[in-house]
C-alpha cells in the first residue's frame, strides 16, 4: 500500500458538536484531512471533537459536521 501524502494545513478550524443518538442504528463518517474524535457523550449522545484542516480558506468553509436522519 502506497502511503498517504497529506495537503499542507494553511487553515483549520475547530469542531465540536454533541449529536443526539437517540434511534441511531449506524453511524457513517465522510472525512477530509485533519482529525475527529467521535466517542459516547452523556446520556443518549455523540460528542465529536477535532480540527478540520485545509489548504485554502474556500475548502474549509465547505466542511462541516452534517446529521441526516432516515425514516423520520
Amino acid at each position: 500500500m502506497a502511503p498517504a501524502i497529506a495537503a499542507p494545513c494553511r487553515v483549520s478550524k475547530s469542531i465540536a458538536e454533541e449529536i443526539s443518538a437517540t434511534d441511531i442504528s449506524e453511524l457513517r463518517l465522510n472525512v477530509l484531512a485533519g482529525y475527529l474524535d467521535i466517542q459516547r457523550g452523556v446520556n443518549d449522545s455523540v460528542s465529536a471533537n477535532g480540527r478540520a484542516c485545509a489548504d485554502e480558506e474556500q475548502w474549509l468553509e465547505l466542511i462541516t459536521l452534517d446529521v441526516c436522519r432516515k425514516g423520520w
